[in-house]
């Protein structure tokens, strides 16, 4: 497990080719993943791409929720 750093980033989840857009806050990263967080919870699907201010873009596979807290793992990058 790679080490996590503590955040507070702004982000957004892409869904569907960017049909939909959450908004969400990036809490903890590392090199492998990371623990984010929406206002409410929303299904989202098993792939997603998630653009961080400041930290670019994200292929990521959903690997836990927790309420409205959710941890990924990163599976590629994403433009």
């Amino acid at each position: 497990m790679a080490p996590r750093r503590r955040v507070l980033k702004a982000a957004k989840i892409f869904v569907n080719d960017g049909a939909s857009v959450y908004d969400c806050t990036v809490h903890d990263v590392s090199a492998t993943g990371a623990r984010l967080s929406m206002g409410i919870f929303q299904v989202l699907p098993k792939q997603f791409r998630l653009v961080v201010n400041d930290l670019g873009g994200h292929l990521c596979e959903l690997v836990r929720i927790a309420g409205n807290e959710y941890g990924v793992r990163f599976i590629g990058l994403a433009a």
